[in-house]
């Protein structure tokens, strides 16, 4: 009997490694399971047959504490530990023929037409590698020495390069430096070739499908479907700002325009032209040309040469790459860990990740055994299924399994990180008060004489109040450690922590500190990172503070501070005061990076939690900007976001961007003056948060060198004129 749920790719990873422990050919830790047979189905045109893709071979790690082999199992699935096999072209062509009920030689004309639009669908499994990074695009060097990888550069997207793997290349790789903007055309073909498909597979549930039909209704499945997902998982699922046109500034729509000219009138989108929709997408481009900042790069990402072409005689740079050169990897070997194309550095592909879009793309995907008697599906089209939004936002679909069944914990000892509160720490000082003193001196005497147990270390207790003092640097160094190899020891030997010579009592604050928050649990007598780290961590490496600050607000004491405040909206900080009576310096610092606070030398620790509008800001900053006005026109720079942050709430990096977005709407011109930084306010300065070479990092920037505002400028004194 199969079970059947709703789940996401992160739930399914026990089920996932389940099946592949329950089948295991070893006993006991392995590192070697019995390969599984990945499938894919589309229910109109393969009926109850399964088109075989190749096998999933799980590949887990040694161990590094004689950890179940459940254990080991889930880190493989979770983290990409796995090579896909992937069949021959030829094979699979076979099959799919095979399935469809065509024959491999033929003279009949329109059964060659049928085949050939087959062949084009079975590109679409390249496709899925190319989307989830398993396989990258191709480009030639003239367009890697173009890509931008520092100097900002808006990126238009065209729909090939949405449903090619072109713009996930984009985000995971290039981003934020590559700021996306996808045309309205581009969802609108991809809307209609999803309407096309729904259209045909409607009427194929109501009357026969002749066998002429299906591989028109396949290739519609695999295109629209594929397309849409990766526009969903831009918007819902990434972290990447995808930029859009305002209202009725896109050029797409003069083609909705009512006009009784023939011409007009086949341009509606239920006969398309496709030239005419390149060229929607290349006006949009050169539309985005005029609004931008001269000297502004912008690029238009196409894996088609036509578009290139045309991009390249219109004057503009495109970003174009080659998928057709993927297709040479039929019938070769891909993993699920790889290099960083430009840093080198290692990243994964979760075994989920693939078949979620593989059951997308086609409907149906499946890991199994080739018996049938073990098997994990996942269903993405099912008429007993109502689609709702959150399915997509939680990326949900219908999963069910045969044959085995999951450890109710997913195979990890879990032991719970024992938390004090406030009750718990009075109850244990009043046992100990009410003790006699004479048991309360055998209870020490005892405790000195005997021998200690020999027992592993144990992750706490922590007391969830306890305000943490430790060094955010450090700390920035122990999670991507933690993260790279999966679990440590609670000792923490050869973490950063050992490296930089701390010790023991000390390296208590840090995992006190993440484990409050639930960033680590302890497995096995090991710190295991736990889904709300590896949240923590994706949104530093993209800079999404918002998303930073919320994972953050997890720690107690942490929360308390924010807390504190959002309400004071000024705390005194006296360097003289006992450090119980201080913020603890870290947690300042997190408030700065995150862009809710801001200390000032001899003033204290300010709250920014305001949120301005375009127009509240215009107004906030010429106040703070004509506060300080003396006789020049020209004010520091510092001195003007300081005073944003006292008087306003508003911190720095809320101010620069702010003002940025005024002056490209026209509401706020601003001048900028003078390249030798003030020494007298070197001590002004904040906490901010970079990324180099792919990683997070904590740096400090002086506010009034004035390089804060522009980047690689050095602007001490700034004017600000209403316009």
């Amino acid at each position: 009997m199969n079970r059947i749920a709703l789940k996401s790719p992160k739930e399914s990873v026990a089920l996932i490694a389940a099946l592949f422990t329950s089948f295991s050919d070893i006993g006991g830790h392995t590192s070697a399971y019995q390969p599984a047979v990945l499938s894919v189905k589309e229910d109109i045109c393969f009926g109850t047959s399964w088109l075989q893709l190749g096998e999933i071979s799980l590949k887990p790690s040694p161990g590094l504490n004689n950890e179940s082999e459940v254990v080991l199992a889930e880190n493989a699935v979770r983290y990409g530990f796995y090579e896909w096999k992937l069949a021959d072209y030829e094979d699979l062509q076979r099959q799919c023929f095979s399935i469809m009920g065509f024959h491999a030689q033929t003279d009949n004309e329109a059964e060659d037409r049928a085949k050939d639009t087959i062949r084009r669908a079975l590109h679409s499994v390249i496709d899925v590698a190319m989307r989830l990074g398993l396989l990258f695009p191709q480009f030639d060097a003239d367009i890697v020495e173009a890509m931008p990888f520092n100097r900002p550069t808006t990126v238009i997207a065209d729909t090939n390069a949405v449903g090619k793997g072109g713009v996930d290349f984009l985000i995971r790789f290039l981003y934020p430096a590559a700021r996306l903007k996808i045309p309205a055309i581009v969802a609108m073909e991809i809307l209609n070739q999803s309407d096309n498909f729904f259209s045909k597979r409607r009427r194929a549930l109501t009357k026969n499908v002749k066998p002429k039909q299906k591989p028109g209704i396949l290739f519609d499945h695999v295109v629209s479907q594929a397309s849409q997902r990766a526009l969903l998982r831009f918007e819902l699922h990434s972290d990447i700002e995808v930029e859009r046109s305002p209202l009725f500034s896109d050029p797409l729509r003069s083609a909705f325009t009512p006009d009784k000219d023939k011409d007009w009138n086949d341009l509606n989108l239920s006969a398309p032209v496709k030239s005419y929709c390149d060229r929607l997408i290349l006006e949009t481009a050169r539309q985005h040309l005029t609004t931008v900042a001269a000297g502004h790069p912008v690029m238009l990402m196409t894996g088609d040469e036509g578009l290139a072409r045309m991009t390249l005689a219109e004057g503009m740079h495109p970003l174009f790459f080659h998928a057709g050169g993927s297709y040479q990897k039929y019938g070769t070997v891909l993993t699920g860990t790889r290099f960083h194309p430009f840093t080198g550095e290692v990243f994964s592909i979760p075994l989920p990740w693939l078949l979620w879009e593989l059951a997308v793309t086609f409907g149906n995907a499946r890991l199994g055994f080739e018996d049938g008697s073990r098997f994990f599906e996942v269903r993405a089209i099912n008429q007993d299924l109502n689609w709702q939004p959150f399915h997509a936002k939680e990326d949900l679909l219908q999963v069910s399994w045969r044959g085995f069944e999951p450890n109710q914990y997913g195979g990890l000892e879990k032991q719970p990180v024992a938390i004090l509160t406030k009750a718990d720490v009075s109850a244990k000082d009043r046992q100990t008060s009410q003790q006699p003193e004479s048991a309360s001196k055998k209870t020490t005497i005892q405790e000195h004489t005997r021998k200690p147990p020999k027992s592993r270390p144990k992750l706490g207790p922590f007391n969830v109040h306890t305000v943490y003092r430790f060094d955010l640097n450090v700390l920035m160094d122990f999670i991507p450690d933690l993260l790279d190899k999966g679990t440590v020891p609670v000792s923490c030997e050869g973490t950063p922590f050992q490296k930089r010579g701390i010790k023991r009592k000390t390296i208590s604050r840090y995992l006190g500190f993440l484990a409050t928050g639930g960033f680590i649990i302890e497995v096995g007598g090991r710190i295991q990172a736990t889904d709300s780290m590896h949240q923590l961590w994706e949104a530093m490496k993209v800079r999404d503070l918002p998303r930073a600050f919320q994972c953050l607000r997890q720690v107690p004491s942490l929360n308390d501070f924010f807390e504190r405040l959002e309400k004071e909206r000024r705390i005194e900080i006296d360097p003289k005061a006992p450090e119980r009576d201080r913020p603890s310096p870290a947690y300042v610092q997190i408030a700065e990076l995150c862009g809710h606070g801001l200390q000032l030398p001899h003033d204290g620790m300010y709250g920014t939690f305001s949120n301005p509008t375009m127009l509240e800001f215009v107004d906030a900053a010429l106040k703070a900007y004509e506060k300080n006005l003396k006789s020049d026109e020209y004010i520091l720079t510092g001195l003007w976001l300081e005073t944003l942050v006292v008087d306003h709430g508003v911190h720095p990096i809320k101010a620069r961007d702010r003002l940025a977005e005024a002056q490209a709407a026209g509401m706020l011109e601003r001048y900028t003056q003078g390249s030798t930084p003030d020494t007298r306010f070197d001590r002004h300065t904040m906490t901010l948060l970079n990324v180099q070479d792919g990683r997070p990092v904590v740096a400090k920037v002086c506010l009034y060198h004035g390089d804060f505002i522009i980047p690689g400028k050095a602007s001490v004194s700034i004017r600000l004129v209403r316009k």
